[in-house]
């Protein structure tokens, strides 16, 4: 009982200051907020898959009108608050969470999007004088009504090309639609980070996501096809660069540091150089996750070990999981497609491979050998 006190005593605390803190940071922004015709809260649902999609998605669906981001940032969540300077966006950061890493304890607001019931009644005071400054015509989305205005959008669209099953992820076709319209991502070259690496060399470049959040078995980590890819790529005298967790790949195979480019500075992990790796790179392979969306601007992309129902533009090649039941291979036809699709609407929500684990299925990995072939055939020889 004394902890719980102790507990709701420094969330209170907490929440007051960086509340009086983000009124500042309001009032100093007051004519940027009323510049903007469309304000776009980030404050639900996000994780840097999230932030991204929210951000390519609103310009490419208000193009020539004045965009303001409002981010909530959660430093216990994957966030890089660099992603707006490098695709110049304006933007307003506040804080509203503080995160102590080494206790993993959390004090103030932070997402609820998964918790109905919890109100965050200080960031939604922020969002309210928020509105206040800003212009009468001006319109305003949090994340989720971003994506249900795009679903609304999409309806109207007599072929559609990409069809999801799961209730929440209807707006990924009318995005995927309109990014096959305008295929580009307007990057900020005059940032230093951005500058740095894309003038570094002359040589092809392509990035390597390494993701270890997934879902992990020793049939998934695929450490070895990540070493056979990047000697693949250095023998064609691509400029290489390893990204995201690769941590436990190097201790692997340590002689991968002598072939890439890792995002370090004085051997210390730099988010910003991480991201804008990724960013700038021309070719792209890894595993699934939010970076992974940045593939579909790419000249070729490859990503590997994709949930059930994801898809991405055609230019990205997808290699999913093979699922097993009582060690035989389970057939992916028309019942099982049924029963996938039945289980997606029910959950409002893709089968990821932990999901598909609780349900019963192991996780294998695709054939390693048909990944090296595709890259042979659509990567390198067709330099």
């Amino acid at each position: 009982m004394f902890k719980r006190i102790i507990k709701l005593t420094i969330n209170f605390l907490v929440n007051i200051s960086l509340f009086f803190i983000n009124l500042i940071i309001i009032f100093s922004k007051i004519f940027l907020i009323n510049k903007a015709d469309i304000i776009i809260f980030q404050n639900q649902r996000i994780g840097f898959g999230n932030i991204f999609t929210s951000i390519d998605l609103a310009r490419k669906l208000f193009k020539n009108k004045k965009i303001l981001f409002i981010h909530f940032f959660d430093s216990s969540r994957f966030h890089n608050k660099k992603i707006f300077e490098f695709l110049l966006e304006e933007k307003i950061i506040l804080y509203t969470s503080i995160f102590i890493k080494f206790r993993k304890l959390r004090f103030g607001e932070y997402d609820q999007y998964m918790r109905k019931s919890k109100s965050n009644y200080f960031q939604s005071i922020l969002i309210t004088m928020t509105k206040i400054f800003s212009k009468n015509n001006s319109i305003s989305f949090n994340i989720l009504e971003l994506y249900n205005y795009a679903t609304k959008k999409n309806k109207f669209i007599r072929n559609r090309k990409y069809k999801f099953n799961s209730p929440n992820h209807q707006w990924l076709s009318y995005y995927y639609y309109l990014v096959e319209k305008n295929n580009s991502l307007k990057l900020n070259f005059q940032n230093s980070f951005i500058n740095e690496i894309s003038c570094k060399s002359s040589l092809k470049k392509i990035c390597f996501y390494k993701r270890e959040k997934n879902f992990i078995n020793n049939h998934t980590q695929n450490f070895n096809l990540y070493f056979k890819l990047i000697k693949m790529f250095h023998k064609k005298n691509f400029e290489i660069y390893l990204t995201g967790e690769y941590k436990n790949l190097i201790k692997k195979f340590p002689s991968i540091k002598n072939l890439v480019s890792l995002p370090e500075y004085n051997g210390n992990f730099s988010q910003s150089k991480n991201l804008a790796m990724q960013l700038v790179s021309d070719y792209y392979i890894g595993d699934s996750g939010g970076g992974s969306y940045f593939a579909m601007y790419k000249k070729k992309s490859l990503i590997l070990g994709v949930a059930e129902e994801n898809k991405y533009i055609n230019k990205v090649k997808i290699f999913r999981y093979s699922l097993y039941q009582n060690n035989k291979r389970v057939v992916n036809n028309k019942k099982f497609k049924k029963f996938l699709k039945k289980k997606t609407i029910s959950l409002k929500a893709a089968l990821d491979s932990l999901e598909l684990s609780r349900m019963g299925f192991e996780i294998k990995s695709y054939n390693h050998n048909d990944v090296i072939k595709y890259v042979r055939q659509n990567m390198l020889n067709k330099q």
